[in-house]
């Protein structure tokens, strides 16, 4: 089997996006041909072969709504002989790339996130959109839950292949114990931590606030274009919050820390792969109760708490909860292990590979059996948080 992967990025550039991009390639590479083609940082094509995958990055003269302007891309597209073309939404550009490209494969999409706000580029941009969803052949989401409070998927529910993310935990493991007590030296008292991109959604400003009232430090690493405003919001509580940007070894500071939380307020946070990370070095979870997979992977009372999203007061209550009872404390991090083990990067291969088969087999568009991609005993809607 050959297969395309178009995605908006490519490790090493960050985000959720690119690692289940990068992770669900290197998983299925032992089992087809497996190429890959996103945007490129800069302005010139790159190629090359990371961990027997192909990687094409094609021309980038710059962004548009958080969308890569990119040149070339219907043509990498069009010259591909894969019988499968898996894309990875939202991402206007390459939706209408694949279209002008006149590909004649099967068409997947994994939808990570419906368009919230941008109504104009909604607008513009939905017709592209609309042919893309009609085309494909399946479509896959990470949860029930989350395709069922999707505005966009509705009309394609027959295509609907529930399948949770995952991630290659390699990299958090072997840590040395020096390394998570120089942090902890670093940042005397119990850590809070936060990992992930600086953006509105994100919902940061609300953790920061909650911040006040809390007897611990706080941790941020990632990047991104809100730092500056929320280094203003911390103020005074810079001798407790901490912008640490992008750290080498992600994996110490997982151990250092003694709770993570991820604030996020929109719908945009789709699934949350972080949360996984921080599951499997021990880290109860605070998460928030937004529509899509994210209060699925962490689940209320069982792994974390989940709060209301937009809610300071809530967030800081549940922090304090989790860090003041130690009992709960231990009972949290247990499962938190436990339940991260679940997410592989070989069972979501071999979820995908099957949805593949399917597509490749069937003679049009839908006529392959769902029922059991429907119901994925991961996450499901019937195991939902109960969240506040």
């Amino acid at each position: 089997m050959k297969v395309l992967q178009i995605g908006k990025y490519y490790p090493p550039h960050k985000g959720g996006m690119e690692t289940h991009l990068q992770n669900l390639a290197e998983g299925l590479s032992g089992h087809a041909t497996v190429k890959v083609v996103v945007a490129n940082d800069y302005v010139r094509m790159d190629r090359d072969l990371i961990n027997d995958v192909e990687i094409t990055r094609v021309s980038t003269v710059g962004e548009f709504a958080s969308s890569a302007l990119t040149w070339g891309l219907s043509r990498e597209i069009a010259k591909s002989d894969a019988e499968i073309v898996h894309l990875h939404a939202p991402n206007p550009m390459a939706m209408n790339a694949f279209l002008r490209s006149g590909h004649r494969g099967k068409l997947v999409i994994t939808h990570q996130a419906d368009i919230t706000g941008r109504r104009f580029l909604k607008t513009l941009i939905w017709p592209i959109w609309r042919k893309c969803m009609e085309r494909a052949s399946a479509i896959i989401v990470s949860s029930l839950t989350f395709a069922q409070s999707s505005r966009e998927l509705g009309p394609y529910r027959d295509k609907w292949r529930i399948i949770p993310m995952a991630i290659d935990f390699k990299s958090l493991n072997g840590v040395p114990n020096r390394d998570i007590q120089v942090i902890r030296s670093r940042f005397p008292g119990r850590i809070i931590l936060f990992v992930g991109r600086l953006v509105p959604y994100k919902g940061l400003q609300y953790l920061i606030e909650a911040m006040k009232d809390i007897d611990a430090t706080l941790l941020i690493i990632g990047e991104g274009p809100e730092e500056a405003r929320l280094k203003l919001l911390a103020g005074d509580l810079r001798g407790r919050v901490h912008f640490l940007g992008n750290v080498q070894s992600l994996g110490a500071y997982y151990r250092a820390a003694h709770l993570f939380v991820l604030p996020s307020c929109e719908a945009k946070e789709a699934f949350g792969l972080v949360q996984l990370e921080a599951m499997h070095c021990g880290l109860p979870v605070i998460n928030t109760a937004l529509s899509t997979t994210v209060p699925e992977v962490s689940i209320h009372e069982q792994t974390g708490l989940t709060v209301p999203p937009r809610h300071p007061v809530e967030l800081r209550n549940a922090i304090s909860v989790v860090l003041e009872d130690s009992d709960l404390w231990s009972s949290l991090s247990k499962n938190a292990r436990q339940r991260a083990a679940q997410f592989t990067v070989e069972s979501m291969t071999e979820q995908m590979l099957k949805v593949y088969r399917g597509v490749q087999n069937s003679s049009s568009k839908c006529d392959f059996a769902r029922q059991d991609l429907l119901r994925n005993d991961l996450i499901t809607s019937t195991d939902s948080a109960k969240v506040p």
